[in-house]
């Protein structure tokens, strides 16, 4: 495996689902206000990380995470897989959808809002989701591979669709005879 045939795309995909899989782990809510406080004196951890907050969003960042890791590995060891899109789009298409589910988890917190905080680790979660987005969509650019591809792709079996050749010229108008008839000899 050779970590140099990483684009830059690639790369920063690669380590923020790297770093989503050790974000997840951090306290992402925490109970607030006064019953946190209180907790807090007593010693008692009241903040949950994202595993253990959310029911299917956890899962939905550990398969964004694994496959953002796996281009980069892919990547690295110089094979591709046969997918009807290239898989930079998959990474750029999940990094968005998680960084949107993260968000609307910020807004909307689990629980009451007066007594759920949201910690760091959710911050921190988002921006990294962010990372695989934006790795993904430098990883398409690179690639030459546009989001409007992925139609033509999949209907041709992953294969690229061949430019059209360009419209041959117009044919020349043929000349006009000059305004008022013919001349006239006289």
């Amino acid at each position: 495996m050779d970590f140099g045939k990483l684009r830059t795309g690639e790369l920063i995909a690669g380590i923020s689902g790297v770093l989503l899989l050790i974000v997840m782990f951090f306290s992402w809510y925490g109970v607030g206000g006064a019953i946190g406080e209180f907790a807090s004196a007593a010693g008692v951890d009241t903040s949950v990380n994202a595993w253990k907050a959310f029911d299917f969003v956890d899962l939905v960042l550990f398969v964004t995470a694994a496959v953002a890791i796996g281009a980069a590995l892919l990547a690295a060891a110089g094979r591709s897989v046969s997918l009807p899109v290239a898989l930079s789009v998959v990474v750029t298409i999940l990094g968005i959808i998680v960084a949107l589910l993260v968000l609307y988890r910020i807004i909307n917190q689990p629980g009451p809002n007066d007594v759920v905080d949201v910690k760091f680790g959710a911050y921190l979660g988002f921006l990294v989701c962010l990372g695989i987005a934006a790795g993904g969509f430098l990883a398409m650019a690179d690639e030459g591979t546009r989001p409007g591809d992925a139609g033509p792709r999949a209907q041709t079996g992953g294969a690229p669709t061949p430019p059209t050749p360009p419209a041959p010229p117009p044919e020349p108008a043929p000349p006009t005879p000059p305004a008022g008839g013919p001349p006239q000899q006289g």
